[in-house]
């Protein structure tokens, strides 16, 4: 670093001049898009993120209707309870990976589609026409689970993350 046009930097900080130099921002993709100051992602927005995508691919899956369903068009309610069920799935799907990658869309995604499978499993519990039948059990702890993310995501703290 011989060449003159080079200005050595400790030279400058040992006369307490500061000067301007290039740097690249600490932040990560994620805080980029959220508008976070700095400070790794709360590791209960990642664990959020996992279970939607696993809860979007089980509800996506085994929400599917029965193909036959729709040839005999004789259970109507089946058929709704399944598309609202595949739909939430996939709802679920995309807003656990829009979770993961910080984006806005994904929290309020996660939050609508938390209240939609909400709303389904209770008037399922309440007509016993899907969860009640496999268990009480499971009905209470999908409510429960869900009630938790819910609050956990409409914390302050983690709201204003994503304003």
């Amino acid at each position: 670093m011989n060449d003159p046009n080079v200005e050595d930097g400790h030279k400058l900080m040992d006369v307490g001049v500061c000067r301007m130099q290039p740097s690249f921002s600490k932040a990560n993709h994620h805080t980029r898009e959220s508008g976070i100051a700095d400070g790794p992602p709360p590791g209960g927005l990642s664990a959020i993120a996992i279970v939607l995508v696993a809860i979007g691919i089980e509800n996506l899956i085994f929400g599917l209707p029965d193909p036959m369903l729709f040839i005999g068009l004789v259970d109507f309610v089946g058929i709704a309870f399944a598309l609202v069920r595949s739909g939430t799935g996939l709802l679920m799907l995309v807003s656990g990976w829009g979770l993961a990658r910080w984006k806005k869309w994904g929290f309020y995604g996660a939050i609508v589609s938390n209240g939609i499978l909400l709303a389904y499993i209770l008037i399922g519990a309440a007509f016993s026409l899907v969860y009640c039948s496999i268990h009480p059990v499971w009905t209470v702890a999908g409510i429960a689970m869900i009630l938790i993310i819910i609050h956990y995501l409409l914390r302050p703290d983690i709201r204003t993350r994503f304003q």
